[in-house]
């Protein structure tokens, strides 16, 4: 669904709550893929309640603009201001 967007720079939220831990090559082209060009979000907030699922998903980007969320309503919060 990226892919289809015409212009970078929107608001992304992704919710990794139920996402089980990925394997490392998984892992790899979802971080390439956060960082096209094409398809970078301007802010990307992350909704985890797993530690683990958390430290998979903080190895995707150093960049700033990338949050990390216990709940959806804060990372909306976030994302929206």
């Amino acid at each position: 669904m990226l892919l289809k967007l015409r212009a970078p720079g929107h608001l992304t939220l992704v919710d990794i709550r139920n996402m089980k831990i990925q394997p490392q090559a998984v892992v790899e082209a979802f971080s390439s893929l956060l960082a096209s060009a094409d398809v970078r979000s301007r802010r990307l907030a992350f909704v985890c309640n797993s530690t683990l699922a958390r430290l998979q998903a903080q190895r995707l980007t150093d960049r700033e603009g990338v949050k990390f969320f216990d709940n959806e309503a804060d990372a909306e919060t976030w994302i929206l201001k």
